[in-house]
C-alpha cells in the first residue's frame, strides 16, 4: 500500500445510535421494622449502531489521490454510512437500609458485566476497511456506604463514602477513555421547611487514581504517559409534596 507524506493529520468523526430493548427483575425485603434489603438484576442490551463516517483528509493525501497510479491502493476515506455492534453489560445491585430514630444508615453494591465489551468495530457503507480498536474491559465492583443524621425535626445532615472500580487497565486503556478507578467523598444537609417544603444540597469530590497508559494503536503508533483527573459535582434541590 502507497504511504501518505507526513504533514497535517487527517480527521474522522463517527456518530451512531440504536434503539435496544432489555428486561429488569428487582425485590424489596423489609427485614424488620427498621431494616429494609432490595436486589435488582438488569440484564445485558445488544445494539448495532447506525450512523455516518465523516473523514477531513490531508494535501499529502489528496496528492496521492489525484495519481491514477496510486488510488487505487489507498482507502477512500470518504463520507459513508457505518455500522458497529456494543452491548450495554448487564447490572446486579444491592441495598440495605437501617433506620433509628436519630440516624439512617445504608449500603449499596453493585457488579458490572463489563466483559462484553470486548472491541468496537465499524463497518462501513464503501469500499473502506473497516476499523477496529480493542478494548477487552472487565467486569467492575461499585461499593458504596452512607448515612443520614437527624439533628432535628427540620435538620438533616448527611454524608457517604464510595469505590467504583474501572473497567480498563494497562494493556488496552486508551486515550479515547482514560479511565480510572474513582474514590467518592459526598456530604449534604436537608432542611424541612415546612410540611410540604423541603430544601436539600450535597457535595461530592471524586478521587480519581492515575490512568497509566501504554497502547499501541491500529496504525502502529504508541502513546505512553499518565492522566490525572478528579471531579466536585455540587447539587441542590427543592421539593414541594402537595
Amino acid at each position: 500500500m502507497a504511504l501518505t507524506p507526513p504533514g497535517g493529520d487527517g480527521y474522522a468523526r463517527i456518530k451512531g445510535d440504536d434503539w435496544g430493548y432489555g428486561w429488569q427483575l428487582g425485590g424489596y425485603w423489609k427485614l424488620t421494622p427498621n431494616d429494609k434489603l432490595a436486589l435488582n438484576y438488569r440484564s445485558k442490551i445488544d445494539h448495532v449502531l447506525h450512523g455516518t463516517g465523516n473523514f477531513t483528509t490531508t494535501p499529502g493525501y489528496d496528492m496521492l489521490l489525484a495519481n491514477p497510479a496510486l488510488s487505487g491502493s489507498l482507502p477512500p476515506f470518504e463520507h459513508t454510512t457505518g455500522t458497529a455492534d456494543f452491548t450495554t453489560p448487564a447490572v446486579i445491585s444491592a441495598s440495605y437500609w437501617h433506620q433509628a430514630e436519630k440516624f439512617g444508615f445504608g449500603i449499596d453494591m453493585s457488579y458490572t458485566k463489563w466483559d462484553v465489551f470486548k472491541d468496537l468495530t465499524v463497518n462501513y457503507g464503501n469500499s473502506q476497511p473497516r476499523t477496529s480498536e480493542e478494548y477487552n474491559w472487565r467486569n467492575t465492583i461499585y461499593a458504596a456506604v452512607g448515612g443520614d443524621y437527624y439533628v432535628n425535626d427540620k435538620l438533616t445532615l448527611r454524608a457517604g463514602i464510595a469505590v467504583d472500580s474501572t473497567p480498563t487497565y494497562l494493556a488496552t486503556r486508551s486515550a479515547r477513555v482514560p479511565d480510572s478507578t474513582r474514590k467518592l467523598a459526598t456530604f449534604g444537609v436537608g432542611y424541612q421547611v415546612s410540611e410540604h417544603f423541603e430544601l436539600n444540597a450535597s457535595y461530592a469530590h471524586i478521587f480519581v487514581n492515575h490512568a497509566h497508559i501504554d497502547n499501541t494503536s491500529s496504525t502502529g503508533d504508541t502513546l505512553r504517559g499518565n492522566f490525572d483527573d478528579y471531579g466536585n459535582l455540587l447539587s441542590f434541590s427543592a421539593q414541594y409534596k402537595f
